[in-house]
């Protein structure tokens, strides 16, 4: 589908419209779509699970992000890229930067980290947007647990030795607008 924002035409896909572990898929999408820019928002995020599902999380957060590295050479046109604070092992007291050394601790952080240095690798024109404790009205999220849990529990019982930085959907989409806006 397809919207006007701010002057510029945005096409969102979800998963059902687009499945970009398929590369022809994504290349009929592009031709069609000509694209000045591409925003990849999809990833595996199913931490826990991914443990298990290892290959489908390297499908989706490594290998779909190469074809859509190549999709990007062919078409000559930059990448924006959300990826995650788990390429880091979580040891560190204060905020990561950009330049702090990666090391992811599970499946799910070696799959984004190998998808970013696929397109370090690959592509000049990036962008690389790590984001922490996503919240939203959509999907599931640790904000709308803990207000679901508090409406049925008395006392809950949460740990206390995580450290992180929620960030709203909404201020997330914001700013990658504002970023495709600059290219």
């Amino acid at each position: 589908q397809s919207a006007q924002q701010q002057g510029i035409t945005i096409f969102a896909f979800g998963h059902q419209q687009l499945d970009i572990t398929q590369p022809s898929a994504l290349m009929e999408t592009l031709q069609r779509t000509q694209p000045n820019l591409l925003i990849n928002a999809a990833a595996y995020t199913a931490v826990e699970q991914a443990e298990t599902d290892a290959k489908t999380a390297f499908l989706v957060n490594r290998d779909a992000v190469e074809y859509l590295v190549h999709s990007c050479q062919r078409f000559q046109i930059p990448l924006i890229h959300l990826s995650t604070d788990y390429v880091f092992d979580g040891k560190k007291r204060e905020a990561y930067i950009e330049s702090d050394i990666a090391q992811p601790i599970n499946v799910y952080g070696q799959s984004k980290w190998q998808g970013e240095e696929i397109i370090r690798k690959h592509l000049t024109q990036y962008l690389i947007v790590r984001t922490s404790w996503v919240f939203g009205l959509h999907g599931h999220n640790f904000v709308k647990t803990m207000i679901q849990l508090a409406q049925t529990h008395q006392q809950l019982d949460i740990v206390s030795n995580a450290v992180g930085c929620p960030t709203s959907a909404k201020s997330i989409a914001e700013t990658v607008l504002r970023m495709a806006q600059a290219i």
